[in-house]
């Protein structure tokens, strides 16, 4: 597996203080204050970049497991959580009593979203979540809470060329969009 090149980054202006509770923090875990530095980087962006399968997912594991499974057992991307909830209780090791509030912290970072009311049109009370391909970027996502519409806006109004040379060189806070 090719790992992705890296760069030396400089940063002034940090308070020392601000500093030392940095090296605490890194020491505390028996690292380096530049282990830390990309630790942190990572936490803040990693979710943000298609992974090598130009697929978005949550960098924690506990929250990556069941976004996988919810994408397994969505039906045009919608999951009837209400019929799925044991077999997905199997299938991640966490109790179904449990699920919910990893949807819930899924939904505060784009990946799934619960669909509110009547979603079958019946009256029918099923408990209905949206669930975002992998292929999408959770700020371009329409159905996410962290959508961004000036940054959708600003890829609709990009030529093709334009678009691709974005993606071949995109930010750590642009990626693919897709829904």
């Amino acid at each position: 597996m090719k790992s992705a090149p890296t760069s030396r980054v400089s940063v002034s202006g940090i308070p020392d203080d601000t500093l030392d509770e940095l090296d605490a923090l890194a020491e505390a875990e028996d690292k380096s204050r530049s282990e830390k530095i990309v630790e942190l980087i990572e936490a803040e962006v990693g979710e943000r970049l298609p992974d090598d399968n130009d697929e978005y997912r949550p960098s924690d594991p506990s929250l990556n497991t069941v976004y996988t499974v919810a994408v397994d057992h969505a039906k045009q991307h919608q999951l009837r959580f209400d019929l799925h909830k044991s077999k997905m209780a199997t299938e991640t090791g966490i109790p179904g009593t449990a699920l919910r509030g990893y949807l819930v912290s899924l939904q505060r970072e784009g990946y799934v979203k619960h669909q509110m009311g009547d979603a079958l049109g019946s009256g029918s009370d099923a408990d209905f979540w949206r669930i975002k391909p992998l292929c999408a970027n959770p700020r371009a996502w329409r159905y996410s809470e962290v959508y961004d519409p000036e940054y959708v806006a600003e890829l609709e109004s990009m030529t093709p060329e334009e678009t691709l040379g974005r993606l071949e060189n995109a930010t750590p806070a642009r990626g693919q969009a897709d829904d």
